[in-house]
């Protein structure tokens, strides 16, 4: 019985080994999947505080968010909302051209960060 489909199948003890490697296989790209598809719904992009505090309260996931860097700013956030910076990526995440105002201090930045809560 697989654990991700709960799909039943009977295998002759004779294909044994090959349908295991497939079954595997297929499992894996099949929860990948659905966890790729999981972060892409649970990911919100907000440039507004008040929005900001609202979905961190009300929805479960990641919020990419303007930053401007500053120690001082992110503290003041996980202090107020319990939401921490996850991941400042390597890679821009929004366009190049676009600048944006830090969620908290409004200074304007292109640096956009993953925030969460911690559960």
């Amino acid at each position: 019985v697989r654990r991700d489909t709960k799909d039943k199948v009977v295998v002759n003890i004779d294909e044994l080994n090959v349908k295991v490697k497939e079954f595997l296989d297929n499992i894996q790209e099949n929860l990948f999947l659905k966890a790729k598809n999981f972060v892409k719904e649970h990911t919100h992009l907000i440039e507004d505080y008040e929005k900001f505090k609202e979905t961190i309260e009300e929805k479960r996931g990641f919020i990419i968010a303007p930053w401007c860097g500053s120690p001082e700013c992110e503290s003041h956030i996980k202090e107020e909302t319990k939401a921490t910076i996850r991941n400042i990526p390597f890679e821009k995440l929004v366009d190049d051209k676009k600048r944006g105002r830090c969620i908290y201090c409004k200074k304007e930045t292109d640096l956009y960060v993953y925030f969460a809560r911690a559960y």
